[in-house]
């Protein structure tokens, strides 16, 4: 309901189970169903494990993510097509102080039952990434990694990798950069961004932290026409970050909220 205007907005409903048989391995999914629109929605199933020691965690899923559009609006009218996809993760620590971590999935979208006789489009993509972190105690931290998409319309590569330095409890230094090459399906302008910047962050107590970025992104656009342009710029931002409580002070929450998305940089 919308509680201005007193109006229905969305009838769903779903459910969603857990299920952990033995020690370090969960069962877990859940679907929804559009009562409105009289179709199902997304769904999705995870199978994890976890060794006790934490040096190593794998997980497989499966995923069915259709778009969802309040009934006021036209867009459910277009009948969005779902898509489907089975991901596989890995992390683990081979020796003390490294950790590496892979994912891969595929998937594809329905059929949209819609003609195109001069063009063929593809309907399905994939999608990995591998990244490592070496941490040299106490105060040095290198990651690096590389990430590749191939999909409908567009694909992406690129790396991307960084050094932390704490020189003290109260401060940490980093300097981090990467690259992204984007080919484009259906367009000339592909692009190719190159990134590099500086992160300071200062702890002013347990509670509260300063944190200051400069990031400089140079990019190149391929358009064999003058409507060519680049997309160069300095990002510089400052921010004051207040810890209200952490994650051990948050026992006894619901499990969905503490499932909520944490912004970047945010305390675990």
């Amino acid at each position: 309901m919308d509680p201005s205007v007193s109006y229905f907005v969305s009838e769903r409903v779903g459910v969603d189970a857990a299920l952990r048989p033995y020690r370090g391995v969960t069962l877990s999914g859940g679907g929804e169903y559009d009562i409105a629109q009289g179709w199902w929605g997304s769904a999705e199933g995870t199978l994890a494990y976890a060794a006790p020691n934490g040096r190593f965690s794998a997980a497989a899923a499966v995923r069915r993510y259709r778009p969802h559009f309040d009934l006021w609006t036209i867009w459910g009218a277009f009948a969005p097509v779902p898509y489907t996809a089975i991901d596989a993760s890995l992390a683990v620590t081979p020796i003390r102080h490294l950790e590496l971590r892979a994912s891969v999935e595929r998937y594809s979208f329905a059929n949209a039952e819609a003609a195109t006789p001069t063009v063929n489009v593809e309907s399905d993509g994939w999608r990995f990434s591998w990244n490592a972190a070496y941490t040299l105690p106490p105060r040095w931290t290198v990651r690096g990694g590389y990430h590749a998409e191939f999909g409908p319309g567009a694909s992406s590569r690129g790396f991307e990798g960084g050094v932390t330095y704490s020189p003290a409890e109260f401060l940490t230094v980093a300097v981090h950069g990467g690259m992204l090459d984007r080919p484009l399906e259906l367009r000339f302008d592909e692009s190719s961004v190159r990134m590099y910047g500086a992160y300071v962050q200062y702890r002013w107590s347990s509670q509260v932290r300063v944190e200051l970025d400069a990031s400089r992104y140079d990019e190149d656009r391929k358009r064999p026409d003058a409507a060519a342009f680049t997309w160069d710029q300095l990002r510089v931002s400052a921010r004051v970050v207040f810890v209200f409580a952490s994650r051990a002070e948050l026992r006894g929450l619901p499990p969905a909220v503490l499932q909520m998305p944490r912004s970047p940089g945010s305390a675990p």
